[in-house]
C-alpha cells in the first residue's frame, strides 16, 4: 500500500469517527494507534487544547503505546505556572509557528526545553509538535492561544522521524484538527448546557427540546435554600465581599445538592432551587432532606471560620416540599428559561419563608415528612398552614439545626459539632 493511500485511509476514519460523535481520547487513542499500523513509528502523542469550562482552561491528553490515553484538566491559570512558560507548546504559541522539531538523539539533538530530557530517558529519538489552528480570526475565546490544538508525535526509531513520516504526520495533522474541533465544540456546548441550565436541562436542550411550551410533566422534591441580609450585607461589605461571601453560601447549599444527586435548577437572587426525583419517592426524599443536613453542616463550619475572623456569621433558611412539576421551556422565543414550574414551587418558596418567623432553620412539609426513612431525626410539627399557592391546608414540621446536623453526618464530626454548637453559632 502507498503513502498516499495510507494517509488517505486515515484521514477516511478520522472524518467517519468525527461524524459519528467519537470524543477526543476516541480521536487521539484511534488515530495514534492507526498511525502506527500504517508504518508510521508514534511511540507517543499529545493533544492540548483550551476550552470553555468554569473549572478548567485546558486539557491535554497523552496517547502512549500500550497505555490507556491519560487526561490531564488545568484549572484556570495554573498554565502560567509549573512548566508551562518553558514548554515547547509555549514557546510554539510565542512566536506563532506553524511546528517544531527536535531530534532527540545523535550529533542534531537539541535539548532546549525540560520536557525533552525527560522525552529522552524514555528512549524516545525525534519529537515534532505542530499548530492546528481553527477560525481563529473569527473566534478568540482563547487569550493568548489561538482557537486549535497543539499536536506532538515523539518517536523510538533509530534516526527518528523519515521524511516520509514527517510528511504524513503534517498532512494528516489538519485532518484531525476537524475531527477535534467538532469534538471540542460539542464538549464546549455541553460544557456550557450543563453548567448554566443543569444536568437534566442542559441534556433536553441539546437533545433539541428548544420549541417554547415543550416540558414533560415530572413528581419531584423542591428543594430551596436562600441567604439572609443579602442587600444589608453588600451595602455594610462591598460588592466584591459580598460576591465572595454569596459563592461560599452557594457552595455550601448547591454543592450539598450535587453530593445526593440533585438537580440545581436556578440561583434566584440569593436562593438555591434545586429538585431532587428517584422513581421511587422515598429515595428522593431521603435524598433531598440529606443534602438539607449536608447543608446546614457546611453553613456551621463556615460560619465557625467568620466568627474566628471576626466578621458575621451568615443566616439562611431552607425548605422541602413534594409534588408534580412541569419541567420545561418557559419564556419568549428570543429568551426561554429550562425550568420547573407548578403549585409545589411556590408552597416550598413559602414554606421557606416560615424560617424568617419560626425558631426553625429548616422547614418540611408532612409529603415530605411521610417519604423519610424511621432514622430521619425529630422533627417538631407545626400543624396545617394555609400557604399561599396551594388551595389545600399544607401539614408543615420544623427542624433545628440541633436536630439537622447530625444526620447521615461523617464520622466523628457529630461530637465536636455537637460541643460547639450555641446560640451564637447555630445560623438562623
Amino acid at each position: 500500500m502507498t503513502e498516499e493511500s495510507l494517509r488517505r485511509r486515515l484521514a477516511d476514519w478520522i472524518m467517519e469517527a468525527a461524524l459519528n460523535g467519537a470524543d477526543m481520547k476516541e480521536l487521539i487513542d484511534g488515530a495514534s494507534a492507526r498511525l502506527m499500523a500504517s508504518g508510521v513509528p508514534v511511540r507517543r502523542s499529545n493533544v492540548i487544547y483550551r476550552t470553555l469550562h468554569p473549572l478548567f482552561e485546558a486539557t491535554s491528553l497523552l496517547w502512549s503505546q500500550d497505555k490507556p490515553v491519560e487526561v490531564r484538566e488545568f484549572v484556570h491559570g495554573s498554565t502560567l505556572q509549573a512548566g508551562w512558560p518553558r514548554s515547547p507548546f509555549s514557546f510554539l504559541l510565542e512566536r506563532k509557528l506553524p511546528l517544531l522539531r527536535r531530534k532527540l538523539t545523535g550529533p542534531d539533538a537539541i535539548l532546549d526545553f525540560p520536557v525533552l530530557h525527560d522525552l529522552v530517558s524514555e528512549g524516545l529519538t525525534d519529537y515534532l509538535v505542530l499548530s492546528v489552528p481553527f477560525d481563529s480570526n473569527k473566534i478568540s475565546m482563547l487569550g493568548a492561544w489561538h482557537d486549535g490544538v497543539l499536536l506532538s508525535f515523539a518517536t523510538d526509531r533509530a534516526g527518528g522521524f523519515s521524511d516520509a513520516h514527517l510528511r504524513t504526520l503534517q498532512q494528516i495533522a489538519p485532518r484531525l484538527g476537524v475531527g477535534f474541533k467538532l469534538a471540542i465544540r460539542e464538549q464546549i456546548a455541553s460544557n456550557v448546557a450543563r453548567t448554566y441550565l443543569g444536568e437534566s436541562a442542559g441534556k433536553q436542550v441539546l437533545a433539541g427540546n428548544i420549541r417554547l411550551g415543550d416540558f414533560e410533566s415530572i413528581n419531584a422534591v423542591v428543594w430551596i435554600s436562600d441567604l439572609r441580609d443579602s442587600t444589608g450585607r453588600a451595602e455594610r461589605l462591598g460588592m466584591e465581599r459580598y460576591l465572595a461571601l454569596l459563592n461560599g453560601f452557594m457552595e455550601c447549599a448547591a454543592g450539598a445538592v450535587h453530593v445526593y444527586g440533585g438537580e440545581v435548577l436556578a440561583y434566584p437572587g440569593d436562593a438555591v432551587l434545586a429538585i431532587f426525583r428517584d422513581k421511587d419517592p422515598n429515595k428522593a426524599a431521603e435524598a433531598a432532606f440529606s443534602a438539607a443536613a449536608e447543608c446546614r453542616r457546611r453553613l456551621f463550619d463556615v460560619n465557625e471560620n467568620l466568627i474566628e475572623m471576626g466578621q458575621e456569621p451568615l443566616a439562611a433558611g431552607l425548605a422541602l416540599h413534594q409534588g408534580d412539576l412541569a419541567f420545561g421551556n418557559i419564556g419568549t422565543g428570543g429568551r426561554q428559561s429550562f425550568t420547573v414550574i407548578g403549585p409545589a414551587v411556590s408552597v416550598v418558596d413559602r414554606l421557606e419563608a416560615m424560617t424568617k418567623t419560626e425558631p426553625y432553620t429548616v422547614i418540611i412539609s408532612g409529603e415530605v415528612a411521610s417519604l423519610l426513612p424511621d432514622d430521619a431525626p425529630e422533627m417538631r410539627g407545626l400543624g396545617a398552614r394555609i400557604v399561599r399557592g396551594s388551595e389545600t391546608p399544607v401539614a408543615v414540621y420544623g427542624l433545628s439545626d440541633r436536630a439537622m446536623l447530625p444526620y447521615r453526618a461523617p464520622e466523628g464530626y457529630v461530637e465536636t459539632m455537637l460541643d460547639a454548637l450555641s446560640d451564637e453559632l447555630e445560623p438562623a
